[in-house]
């Protein structure tokens, strides 16, 4: 999936000239996914991984900034092969809700989440069973863009202005 492409100047430095950097661009075609990765048998993301959630709400703020506000976000958890399968969905449910409830906390009205969870049957890297392959052990977030006209029901503060 191509990400979205944000301007590459920064808004109001100084250009060659004394120009002004153009705006950021007015429109955005395509959405992003994030992928946040766990360590085997654990609910927390990994510590790389840990700043995604900050990079989503600075995401979520850019968009609706630029015109384009995130009017839905989907997560989907996934686990590896290792372990029972029903084990393996309880635990891609967990971490799926986890990081739904992580951006909750940092404003995101819970109602504009849709959260899926798919245990071993979705794997990343194909692998037999009981298989312990990190890429696999993931939960994606994927923001749905809106148009200009959308009222951009994403709050990026907690104080409810």
């Amino acid at each position: 999936m191509a990400g979205v492409v944000f301007a590459t100047t920064l808004v109001g430095a100084s250009w060659a000239g004394g120009q002004t950097a153009p705006p950021p661009p007015t429109e955005i075609v395509d959405s992003r996914q994030f992928v946040i990765h766990f360590d085997s048998n654990r609910r927390q993301p990994t510590a790389q991984d840990s700043g995604i959630i900050a990079k989503i709400i600075d995401y979520i703020a850019a968009c609706k900034e630029w015109g384009h506000p995130v009017v839905r976000i989907v997560i989907v958890g996934y686990t590896d092969s290792d372990g029972p399968a029903d084990y393996n969905v309880a635990l891609s449910k967990a971490r799926a809700i986890g990081i739904a409830d992580a951006l909750v906390a940092e404003g995101v009205p819970s109602e504009y989440i849709a959260v899926d969870w798919k245990g071993e049957s979705s794997l990343l890297v194909p692998a037999g069973d009981d298989v312990m392959e990190p890429l696999n052990r993931r939960v994606t977030i994927d923001p749905a863009l809106g148009d200009s006209d959308d009222s951009g029901p994403f709050r990026t503060d907690k104080s409810g202005a």
